[in-house]
């Protein structure tokens, strides 16, 4: 009777896992089908092999505890991936998740077994499970949480973001909840963990001892089924969406290494002569990023935006026309920062498809032309291989982040400082890296620079709009101070990317107003003189359309270059400009900008 229990339970997974497995899935082949439903019925006979090895033994509780856990890592992704794109996808299919599950389910029940079958009525077997319980939790927890927060399933860009987040912006995130709900997943979580080892510890004390054929029998099914579901590259817990999309993206970071390996032969491979005519003694040339903003909420470039948000750029776009050109239909390539930069600041394009480890970058191009690069962050830095971003920045003459204290906010005002320090005796290209309006805005500027509503009141509309005036009060004392110091011949602002401050921040597509961004170009009557053709041509482009992914070319077209790793077709800066707006992508090359009717 007892096999025969065995037997139902097997057929009864088979057959829930089938049916959910087609349920959730859309756009499946007839030969997918059939190689699944063939894989879910080897999976349902591994999950129950343990207790038809044992023999007849006992239900606990914490058999039905195994039974939840790991059915969460076989449905869960594919319920909330179909929740997320039933009506956009044509091609849904998660089916290594569902036989990990049944793997997971195999070794600890086959560890369960063992340990009470060497020790029965010790308390102490059930600790090796729980633990094992509770880091398969953290997983299902996360992407419950993710799917709250943010209506949808994480993607590749979503678990990008996720692995690129630093201490200080983790610490942020979460202080922008409240605290008690905060403290109420801290609970439930804790709660979780509490009943994990309680009922394991329980069901141990209870266990009954098990021949030692038996015993062998369960160790060796464990063996068994942890190398199958763990073998390198194949491994069905390796290849499960949510550990495959961590392992896609640590491995995509891995391969930004190449970058700085293969950088030698990029350089010892640039060709490249300056045109137009340098002034006679050492000056300047800045790029300035800015972060998270919207032109949307920027005067200067939106005149139905009713609070004068730019005081400094609306009157230098309206006393100063001559040195100022704005780029009022300008647009991310993508809506984060990593893939947004990783472009703007190398050849790699979304209309080239050049890979990033192939891709000269612009602080190749600014020392082939004989500048001293500095490059200054507010963003976090962890370490040179984190990101594209920082690999870049590590390729200047000097590198420097601002002090990365956990919990504490850096403004950008203290780039400032780095700035001073800059030896005006040498020819410079400074590259500025804001903290901008990156989210939450409340902490992008001191107290004492709210204009708007109330000092340290949390209202996001209002605290975006004041990051966006700081940051316009940066851009004036940059200029102000390059322009007075260090012979300042060009300034470049753009943003990476986007955002709408009054919807939670998603990295899924969520309109527009995430990649519609601010341009603006300074260039001095040193620079009109010399560089007469860019200066003409970046005027007459002010009306074009443009993506930051092509920041890299108009920068060589700012340092006024003929290279082998430079498209003048490409650049701002050039009357050869071939981009019209219906050519234009953004959000990785899958959305026309064209789209954008608002």
């Amino acid at each position: 009777m007892y096999y025969t229990g065995v037997a139902a339970m097997a057929v009864l997974c088979f057959i829930i896992t089938t049916l959910l497995y087609r349920i959730l899935s859309k756009g499946l082949s007839k030969s997918a089908k059939w190689q699944q439903t063939t894989r879910f019925a080897i999976g349902s006979v591994i999950a129950l092999a343990p207790w038809a090895i044992a023999g007849p033994v006992p239900l606990t509780g914490a058999s039905w505890l195994a039974v939840a856990i790991c059915a969460g890592w076989s449905f869960l992704f594919p319920l909330l991936d179909y929740l997320t794109n039933r009506r956009v996808s044509s091609d849904i299919d998660d089916y290594m998740d569902y036989p990990s599950g049944m793997y997971l389910f195999a070794i600890i029940s086959s560890l369960t077994l063992a340990l009470g079958g060497l020790f029965p009525g010790a308390w102490w077997g059930g600790i090796p499970v729980a633990a094992i319980e509770t880091v398969l939790l953290i997983p299902l927890v996360f992407q419950m949480v993710y799917y709250c927060l943010y209506g949808g399933c994480i993607d590749d860009i979503g678990m990008k973001v996720v692995v690129d987040t630093n201490v200080n912006e983790t610490i942020e995130f979460v202080k922008a909840f409240p605290v008690w709900a905060t403290g109420l997943l801290v609970i439930v979580i804790a709660a979780a963990c509490g009943a994990i080892a309680g009922i394991n510890i329980s069901a141990a004390v209870d266990q009954v001892g098990l021949s030692w054929p038996r015993i062998a029998g369960e160790v060796v099914c464990m063996a068994v089924v942890t190398y199958i579901a763990f073998k390198p590259r194949r491994g069905a817990i390796y290849r499960s969406s949510l550990v495959k999309l961590y392992i896609d993206t640590r491995a995509y970071e891995k391969s930004t290494r190449m970058y700085l390996e293969l950088r030698q032969a990029r350089m010892d491979s640039l060709t490249l002569r300056c045109l137009g005519k340098r002034p006679d003694k050492p000056s300047t040339i800045i790029m300035v990023i800015g972060e998270s903003a919207s032109r949307d909420y920027m005067k200067a470039f939106n005149s139905r935006e009713e609070l004068e948000t730019t005081p400094w750029l609306s009157e230098m776009a309206k006393s100063d026309s001559r040195h100022f050109a704005l780029f009022a239909d300008s647009y991310s390539c993508a809506f984060q920062t990593v893939p947004a930069l990783e472009q703007a600041l190398t050849e790699k394009n979304q209309y080239n498809g050049m890979g990033f480890h192939e891709a000269c970058s612009i602080v190749d191009i600014a020392r082939k032309c004989g500048y001293r690069v500095s490059w200054f962050s507010n963003q976090g830095h962890i370490g040179v291989a984190d990101t594209s971003v920082s690999i870049v920045a590590e390729t200047s003459d000097r590198a420097q982040w601002t002090r990365q204290e956990v919990g504490k906010a850096h403004y950008d005002e203290s780039l400032l400082d780095f700035l001073a320090s800059v030896d005006p005796s040498h020819d410079n290209f400074i590259v500025l890296h804001l903290k901008g309006s990156h989210f939450n805005f409340i902490n992008r500027y001191p107290e004492s620079q709210t204009v708007w509503g109330e000092p340290g009141v949390q209202d996001n509309v209002v605290n975006y709009k004041n990051s966006i005036r700081y940051t316009d009060s940066i851009l004036q004392r940059i200029y102000q101070y390059a322009d007075a110091h260090l012979n300042l011949q060009a300034m470049v602002y753009f943003s990476d990317h986007a955002t709408i401050p009054d919807k939670r921040r998603s990295p899924r597509f969520d309109g527009f107003g995430q990649c519609r961004i601010p341009v603006f170009v300074y260039m001095s009557d040193s620079y009109i003189a010399g560089h007469p053709d860019r200066y003409r041509a970046l005027m007459d482009n002010r009306s074009k359309s443009f993506t930051n992914d092509l920041a890299y070319d108009l920068m060589c077209g700012i340092f006024d270059i003929e290279s082998n790793h430079f498209d003048p077709t490409q650049s701002l800066a050039y009357d050869c400009y071939r981009f019209t707006r219906d050519m234009l992508l953004t959000y990785l090359g899958t959305r026309h900008i064209s789209e954008n009717t608002d």
